[in-house]
């Protein structure tokens, strides 16, 4: 049986680095990323979470957009799996929510 030369990539599911603590709307990281999870440390109200696959806030558009975390689900302790790849960077946009507090882990 042959090797199958697509394994050779090893891939971190959790992520091999971080972001922690984010508190506001702003670039996460400026550069082709997979986004693998966002941890609520602290809980969020009224609105939702929006990342974006931009490098800076400013560049918030439709077709950059990756996800709308509902208030809701952002309770404290919320584990967040999105393990979407990002082309330009990982950016927070939108309206904070109020009183979040995230920790972001991608590849």
């Amino acid at each position: 049986m042959g090797q199958n030369p697509f394994q050779n990539y090893v891939s971190n599911p959790g992520g091999s680095l971080s972001v922690l603590n984010v508190t506001a709307v702003g670039n996460v990281v400026a550069r082709k990323a997979k986004l693998r999870k966002i941890v609520v440390v602290a809980a969020g109200s009224t609105n939702p979470l929006d990342v974006y696959d931009t490098a800076a806030p400013a560049q918030d558009a439709a077709g950059t957009h990756v996800a709308s975390i509902p208030a809701a689900q952002l309770t404290a302790g919320a584990v967040i799996t999105l393990d979407w790849p990002c082309q330009s960077g990982i950016t927070f946009g939108g309206t904070w929510p109020s009183g979040l507090i995230a920790s972001v882990s991608y590849d």
